[in-house]
């Protein structure tokens, strides 16, 4: 069974989201868009990427600060900078994050 490849040439929302965020799992084309809403969200005062990341970073820290030691990440399971398991092991290498996955099908 071959695995899909994605569609270079067509924007992806993920992808964009990753390149906002500081990622690297995008392209060109996703790069062209998340930068043309960054360019649109540069005189407001609420920027998405920002207001998100931000959240992410802190949700992981606190507890890390209060000697919690294991995490849960349930996310979309797509690749992103700055994973919350990524930043808990930043606060505390010791911190586990034990795989929560479901494949479909």
């Amino acid at each position: 069974m071959t695995e899909a490849q994605p569609d270079t040439t067509t924007v992806s929302s993920a992808r964009v989201w990753n390149h906002l965020l500081g990622g690297t799992d995008d392209f060109p084309v996703d790069r062209t868009v998340g930068d043309r809403i960054r360019q649109a969200c540069r005189t407001s005062w609420f920027s998405p990427a920002s207001s998100a990341g931000s959240w992410s970073v802190r949700s992981p820290t606190w507890p890390g600060t209060r000697r919690v030691r294991q995490v849960l990440d349930i996310g979309a399971g797509l690749p992103t900078a700055n994973n919350t398991h990524e930043i808990a092991r930043r606060i505390a290498p010791a911190t586990t994050a034990p795989p929560a996955r479901s494949s479909p099908g």
